[in-house]
C-alpha cells in the first residue's frame, strides 16, 4: 500500500514532478486510523504513573484521541517524567512533536504558587489560561464561558460567509432558515450537551415562579426569562439571523421576531440534545471513560450533573418511586395510543395481571421510597416550551410597543405569510407593519419622546389640518393617502371571495366594504382567509403584502417630496440597508 507511495504539489497553475512519500499515513484512507493507533498504541502503558488522576478507582493518566495528546498528572514531577517519557518515545519511533502547539494548564489554585517551569527535550512549554482541545474552549477555571463565546464568533463568521455569498431577496423565508439551520446552527450548539448543565438560564427556564420577592410578579419573572433567552450568545447568533432574513432592524422587538417565525431560542434545542446525551449515559454500562465520568459526576453531585437538576425535575416520573414512575409511564403511553386509536384501549399489562389475581399490588410503604430517576427527554422539552409560550403570551399582553400586534397574533407559531409571499420586499414590509418595526410617527415618536398624541400624520395635518395618530391601522383603514390602492385590494378580496363561494356551494360569502377594517385580512384569526381555498389563501396573503407594500411607497414619496422626511438619531448597524 505505501511501497509507491508519491504526491505532487500545484501552485499557481503548474504541477511540480512526482516524489515519494516515506512518512505518514494516507489521508482519507480506511486504514489510516487503525494503521496510526497501532504504531502508537506501546506509548499508553509508560505514560502510566501512580500520582495520576482517577475516575472510579480507574487511572486517568492522559486523552489521547487521534494525533492529540492530554498528559495529566496531580504533581510537577509525574509530569515532567511524562514528558521525558513523551520525548523518548517520539525520538525512537520517529515522531515529531509541534512544540508550538504543545502548552501547559493548571487547574487547581494550590498549583499556582508552583513556578516549576517545564520541558519536552530542550524547548520550554508556555503555561496559558485556556486552550482550545477538540473545538472547545477550555479554562484552566472550569468555566465554559469562553467557550460559549468563541464559538458565537465562529458562527457570526459563518453567518457573514453565507450572507456574502447568498441573495436573500430570491430566496424564501424557508430557504434560508434551512441554511440557517445547516450552517450555523451546527457552529453555535457545538459541545452543548457538555456546557449547557452549568448555563445559570437553566434554572430559571425549568422554574415555574417560585420567588420570595412580593414586589416581583408572575409577569416580570417571565418576562425577565424572555429578557436573560435573549442575551445568551446563541440566541444573539440566532436573533441576528432571523432580523436579517425577516427584513427588520436590529432594534425590531424579540418577542415579534420570535412570534411571526414560529422558532424556539436556540437554547432549547441545546436543552434537547444535553438531556438526550443524559439518557445515553445514563444507560450506559461498558466501563468506558464517559460512563465512568458520569458515574462520578452523578455520585459526587459535581456541577455537571447538579446543573441537570431543575431540568430533570420537570418530569414528575423523575422524582416519584419507581412504582409510580411506572404508572406515570404507561399512563401517558395509553393517552398516546388512544388518540392514535381512540376506540381500540388495551390496559396495562400490570393492571390485567392484578385484576385477574396473578400478582398483588405492592404494600404501601412507611418510609418514602427513593426516586426512580427515570425521564423522558421529550416530555421536559414539552412542559419548558409550554412555559415560554405562556411567558412569550404575557410579554405581548403587556407590552406597549406591541399593542398592534397582539390584535394580530393570540398564539405562537409560524405565521403563513412567511411562506406564502414571495416577493421579498412584500413580506418584509408586512413583518415590519405587524412587530411594529417600521418608521410610522407611532414608533418614531417612541425614541423623539414625542407624547403619544402627537405623532400625527404629515398627510393628514398638511392636506386636512387633521390631528390624526399615524399608527398602522391608520395607514391601513384611514389614511387618505392610500385611497386608491384600498379601493383597489377591496375590489380583488370581492372577486375572490365570490368566486371561492361558487366553488364551494354551502360556504359562507363575505362581502368586504370600504367600512371593513383591513388589520383583520393579516391577524391569525380571520374569517374570510379560512373560507377561501388553499389556493385562494396564498393569493389574498400576497395582494395584501402587496398593499402594505405600496401604503409605505405612497407615503414615502408624499414625505419626499414635502421635504417632510422625518429623522430619528439611531445608530444603524451598516448591515441594515435594508429597513423602511
Amino acid at each position: 500500500m505505501y511501497k509507491n507511495s508519491t504526491g505532487q504539489i500545484k501552485l499557481n497553475g503548474f504541477v511540480s514532478e512526482k516524489f515519494g512519500i516515506s512518512k505518514g499515513t494516507e489521508q482519507g484512507h480506511p486504514l489510516s486510523p487503525d494503521l496510526f493507533k497501532i504504531y502508537i498504541r506501546d506509548l499508553s502503558p509508560q505514560l502510566d504513573h501512580e500520582n495520576c488522576p482517577r475516575l472510579l478507582n480507574q487511572l486517568i493518566s492522559h486523552l489521547l484521541w487521534a494525533d492529540d495528546l492530554i498528559l495529566l498528572a496531580l504533581d510537577p514531577k509525574t509530569l515532567q517524567k511524562q514528558l521525558d517519557t513523551l520525548n523518548n518515545y517520539c525520538i525512537q519511533w520517529g515522531v515529531e512533536i509541534n512544540v508550538e502547539k504543545t502548552k501547559l494548564m493548571r487547574f487547581n489554585s494550590k498549583f499556582s504558587e508552583d513556578h516549576t517551569n517545564f520541558k519536552i527535550g530542550n524547548h520550554l512549554i508556555n503555561e496559558v489560561e485556556s486552550y482550545c482541545y477538540l473545538g472547545i474552549e477550555i479554562h484552566n477555571s472550569g468555566s465554559f464561558t469562553q467557550a460559549r463565546t468563541e464559538l458565537k464568533k465562529k458562527a457570526m463568521r459563518a453567518m457573514y460567509a453565507m450572507k456574502n455569498t447568498i441573495n436573500k431577496t430570491k430566496l424564501t423565508f424557508r430557504s434560508l432558515t434551512t441554511l440557517f439551520d445547516s450552517l450555523i446552527k451546527p457552529i453555535v450548539l457545538y459541545g452543548a450537551p457538555i456546557f449547557t448543565p452549568t448555563m445559570s438560564i437553566i434554572k430559571h427556564i425549568a422554574k415555574r415562579t417560585n420567588h420570595n420577592d412580593e414586589t416581583e410578579t408572575d409577569t416580570d419573572i417571565q418576562t425577565n426569562i424572555l429578557k436573560k433567552i435573549s442575551l445568551l450568545n446563541s440566541e444573539k447568533v440566532h436573533l441576528h439571523f432571523l432580523k436579517w432574513s425577516l427584513g427588520v432592524n436590529r432594534k425590531a422587538t424579540n418577542a415579534g421576531v420570535w412570534g411571526d417565525s414560529g422558532r424556539y431560542p436556540l437554547i432549547y434545542e441545546s436543552i434537547n440534545l444535553t438531556l438526550k446525551y443524559t439518557q445515553r449515559l445514563h444507560n450506559l454500562r461498558d466501563g468506558s471513560l464517559v460512563s465512568l465520568a458520569f458515574q462520578e459526576q452523578k455520585n459526587m453531585n459535581l456541577d455537571w450533573y447538579r446543573g441537570l437538576a431543575p431540568l430533570l425535575t420537570v418530569d414528575p416520573s423523575f422524582t416519584a418511586d419507581h412504582v409510580t414512575a411506572f404508572h406515570l409511564k404507561t399512563k401517558k403511553h395509553l393517552e398516546s395510543a388512544q388518540n392514535k386509536h381512540p376506540n381500540v384501549i388495551k390496559p396495562p399489562k400490570e393492571n390485567f395481571l392484578i385484576h385477574n389475581g396473578i400478582k398483588s399490588r405492592l404494600p404501601l410503604q412507611s418510609t418514602r421510597p427513593l426516586g426512580s430517576k427515570i425521564f423522558t427527554p421529550h416530555v421536559i422539552l414539552k412542559s419548558i416550551k409550554t412555559y415560554f409560550k405562556e411567558s412569550w403570551c404575557l410579554y405581548i399582553n403587556s407590552s406597549q410597543k406591541l399593542d398592534f400586534y397582539r390584535n394580530l397574533k393570540s398564539s405562537f407559531g409560524k405565521e403563513s405569510y412567511l411562506d406564502h409571499v414571495i416577493r421579498y420586499n412584500d413580506r418584509a414590509n408586512t413583518t415590519r407593519l405587524r412587530i411594529s418595526a417600521h418608521r410610522l410617527e407611532i414608533e418614531l415618536g417612541r425614541y423623539n419622546k414625542t407624547p403619544r398624541e402627537d405623532r400625527i400624520c404629515t398627510w393628514c395635518s398638511i392636506i386636512f389640518s387633521a390631528h390624526t395618530v399615524e399608527n398602522e391601522e391608520h395607514l391601513l383603514n384611514h389614511c387618505d393617502i392610500n385611497a386608491v390602492a384600498r379601493r383597489s385590494i377591496l375590489n380583488k378580496i370581492n372577486i375572490m371571495t365570490s368566486k371561492s363561494s361558487n366553488r364551494t356551494p354551502n360556504s359562507i360569502i363575505y362581502t368586504i366594504s370600504t367600512d371593513t377594517n383591513l388589520v383583520n385580512l393579516i391577524s391569525n384569526h380571520n374569517d374570510i382567509l379560512t373560507s377561501l381555498t388553499y389556493e385562494s389563501q396564498i393569493h389574498l396573503s400576497r395582494i395584501v403584502a402587496r398593499y402594505i407594500t405600496n401604503c409605505f411607497n405612497n407615503r414615502k414619496k408624499f414625505l419626499e417630496s414635502t421635504n417632510a422626511a422625518p429623522t430619528i438619531a439611531i445608530t444603524r448597524d451598516p448591515d441594515q440597508r435594508y429597513a423602511p
